[in-house]
């Protein structure tokens, strides 16, 4: 149960921070955020990664707990990254789509 806590909130975390990227936020958003929701995203992205940490590390120790969480985040950002790529050639193919008719 915390392994699957632990892994939301790091999902959660790298899908915050990566919308505080301009590029992200053209890509998913349409339009830039303000700066103060950018440093919000940032924020909570930071605090959400660190709680999942926590989490791990509470239940399993220091040491393994961050062993854990280091392969936790590796497959979490990797998952969030995919899922970036998917959007973004998802939206390209239908833009190309709308172009041709």
């Amino acid at each position: 149960m915390s392994a699957t806590l632990a892994l939301l909130l790091a999902a959660a975390g790298f899908s915050a921070l990566c919308m505080t990227l301009p590029r992200h936020q053209n890509d998913v958003l349409r339009r830039r955020l303000p700066p103060a929701r950018t440093m919000g995203l940032r924020a909570a992205g930071f605090a959400l990664l660190a709680g999942s940490y926590l989490i791990l590390a509470w239940r399993d120790g220091f040491g393994r707990g961050t062993v854990t969480w280091a392969g936790l985040a590796t497959f979490t950002a990797a998952t969030v990254v995919a899922g970036l790529m998917v959007h973004a050639r998802r939206t390209t193919a239908s833009e190309r789509c709308s172009r041709r008719r």
